[in-house]
């Protein structure tokens, strides 16, 4: 039996699915101690062991937002104790003379220096002094720390020192966690290294005891692949976004299923919305991103005033709007939505032990879009009287502030979906929506529609996406060398030795990670490249043996293809390159559906408000359960299940699809 488990801020999620493919599922409420939601998840399932059990989990990022990282040392070079400090000179908020950037994870007091150094090419230029080192050892054991980083100038080239600094320091400091970067972000640019060294160690304590209380399980990583327990613990910088990487999953697996070549994810869950590009049926990658700061919630980077953290993760855009974020009234009076939000404790106003704050899961039930008999398939009941007074507290007429609500997240959310589309040259009339989320069905319709989006897909079970994206996610390691310098310069047969190099390493690795077959792993090369002079650069794929012209010129088309022009003649510098490794996992099919007579009989009827200001009409509700392949329901109608209840507005119409998907479509 293989296991998904998926810790939301919400709700816990779980998934089962045996060898003859037959499916259990599980949705809890999340609890303060995460590992409790994870074993009543796996309690509800009716399952005793964890063999198998592939886990998504925000515990590395709340470490970090709610201050809970445990406390660290950073040890760098002489004159670098302030590389915290000045950070980037970008700032989040160009005209926000107010704003502030989250302050460093490692206080001034904390950052020690030593004599030492290499150069760029990786010669030493000074020497360590091991005395210093003992001395420094001794004063870091007197500190009370949990961990230390370490970050020595260009370790990316020469780690000969940073190694030295870190094993010494391992064997003074006992059970404190060292980190050195060069075994977290081996690459150039000093500032993002020592941030991702930083995380990493701050929250590798509290990982380690969060795994080590629900057992040795496989993790999502941000990078939309799976990694064993022991590698996680070595690395949870990397599980940042663990839990939104694993929705992503599950819509680009869909996408390929259904045979989509552009989609967009959207996951909207009890604290979050996030949205992802998926083309060709694979998710879009971005090469870093930023934790904290003033947004709360992960964001490319630069955008937040937070940690920049260096490692491969989905490319996201997420904001503070779920079925749990809080709507409230600014100085102005405008109404807003987020990014606070309710969670689970105590949750939104209209649950049974429920908050006394209107959220978006209120303002739904006040419109009749969800039916109080019916959420969790009936196993919790919601209080539409509690929701009213929560949202008479902001001072006006309940369902017209509720109706302002859901307009006001579902602007917010069509502007996130612009970022991942627009923002990046893609234009969003060209994809198909892929929703998720207990709160996705809600609301993608409407999304679509300000979007120009004119198809929705919307899968079976689309409160569990995440869970089920667990279980379709492959191993995924990756290791990269840093190699600066003009293209038609480098040595390219020497970088294509030392990634071979690279290559055996991983494929030991998935080895120890129970991938032992050779032929489920499959392995890409890719070079960064950019013009001379640029400061950020593109991964190009690198097939064996390819000469620097044909490289520079699979650059040009890429770098036309994303920011709309290339200039031949300019020279291409190469500033590293990686080794991506898979271990593949077996998915298994769906099952088809059996055909339907076509136009299904509804199952009851609700009185909806489906226009802002209009009265409450009756609209039909169907069962999902009760729909075969081909039956079609036009809109407007609510289409009921027990862990999301879709809401098709006037002029959708939603077909059911083969293996059950709802194809919902405008006009």
């Amino acid at each position: 039996m293989r296991v998904g488990i998926d810790i939301g801020g919400t709700f816990t999620d779980g998934v089962a699915i045996d060898s003859q493919g037959r499916v259990r599922t599980a949705k809890v409420p999340s609890t303060p101690q995460p590992e409790d939601g994870f074993f009543a998840a796996l309690a509800a399932l009716g399952v005793e062991h964890r063999d198998s059990v592939a886990h998504g989990t925000t515990v590395a990022t709340n470490a970090l937002l709610q201050g809970q990282a445990a406390r660290t040392a950073l040890v760098t070079n002489r004159g670098f104790r302030d590389i915290l400090e000045i950070g980037f000179q970008s700032r989040p908020d160009l005209y926000d003379i107010r704003v502030h950037r989250a302050p460093p994870l490692v206080p001034r007091e904390l950052c020690f220096e030593i004599a030492g150094r290499m150069g760029p090419d990786g010669s030493e230029e000074e020497p360590l002094d091991p005395g210093e080192l003992e001395a420094l050892a001794a004063r870091l054991a007197a500190l009370d720390l949990e961990a230390v980083a370490v970050c020595l100038l260009h370790s990316y080239r020469n780690d000969a020192h940073e190694r030295a600094v870190a094993e010494l320091l391992a064997r003074r400091l006992g059970a404190v966690a060292v980190v050195a970067s060069a075994d977290v972000c081996r690459e150039f640019r000093e500032y993002p290294r020592a941030s991702t060294a930083v995380i990493n160690a701050a929250v590798s304590p509290v990982v380690g005891r969060y795994l080590d209380r629900v057992g040795d399980v496989y993790v999502m990583q941000s990078n939309g692949g799976m990694v064993a327990g022991s590698a996680a613990r070595r690395r949870p910088a990397f599980m940042v976004e663990s839990g939104p990487a694993a929705a992503v999953m599950a819509a680009a697996h869909r996408a390929r299923l259904l045979g989509i070549p552009r989609a967009v994810a959207l996951d909207i869950g009890g604290t979050t919305a996030k949205v992802a590009l998926v083309i060709d049926g694979e998710a879009a990658e971005a090469p870093e991103l930023e934790v904290g700061g003033i947004h709360g919630a992960p964001s490319r980077l630069g955008r937040a005033g937070g940690y920049p953290l260096r490692t491969p993760c989905v490319d996201l855009v997420e904001i503070g709007a779920g079925g749990g974020s809080i709507a409230w009234l600014d100085s102005g009076g405008a109404l807003r939505v987020g990014p606070r939000s309710a969670g689970a404790v105590p949750g939104p106003a209209c649950y049974p032990e429920g908050g006394d704050q209107p959220t978006l899961t209120d303002a739904n039930l006040l419109l009749g879009r969800l039916d109080p008999e019916r959420f969790l398939g009936g196993r919790m009941r919601l209080r539409p009287d509690a929701a009213r007074a929560a949202f008479a507290r902001l001072g006006g007429e309940p369902v017209a502030l509720a109706a302002g609500t859901v307009a006001v997240a579902v602007d917010a959310m069509a502007g996130a979906l612009r970022l991942a589309t627009v923002d990046k040259g893609y234009d969003p009339r060209e994809f198909s929506l892929v929703v998720l989320g207990g709160a996705g069905p809600q609301h993608a319709c409407a999304i679509a529609a300000e979007a120009g989006i004119r198809r929705v897909v919307i899968p079976p079970r689309p409160g569990l996406g995440s869970a089920q994206g667990l279980l379709v996610t492959d191993l995924k390691l990756e290791s990269v060398l840093s190699w600066p310098g003009l293209l038609q310069a480098a040595p390219l047969g020497e970088v294509e030795g030392r990634l071979a190099e690279l290559e055996a390493g991983l494929r030991r690795e998935l080895a120890a990670q129970g991938i032992g077959d050779p032929a489920r792993v499959e392995v890409q090369r890719l070079c960064d490249l950019r013009y001379l002079g640029q400061s950020f650069e593109l991964p190009v794929p690198w097939g064996a043996g390819e000469a620097a012209a044909a490289l520079a010129e699979r650059f040009h088309a890429l770098h036309e293809r994303r920011y709309g022009f290339s200039v031949a003649e300019e020279p291409v510098e190469l500033v590293g390159a990686r080794v991506l490794a898979f271990g593949r996992v077996p998915r298994m099919t769906p099952a088809r559906l059996a055909p339907g007579g076509g136009r299904p009989a509804p199952a009851g009827s609700r009185a909806v408000v489906t226009e802002a200001g209009s009265a409450p009409v009756q609209i039909p509700a169907y069962e999902r359960g009760g729909l075969g392949a081909g039956d079609r329901v036009g809109g407007p109608a609510l289409i009921h299940e027990d862990d999301a209840t879709t809401y098709l507005p006037p002029g959708w119409a939603a077909t059911v699809g083969a293996h059950g998907d709802l194809v919902a479509e405008r006009g």
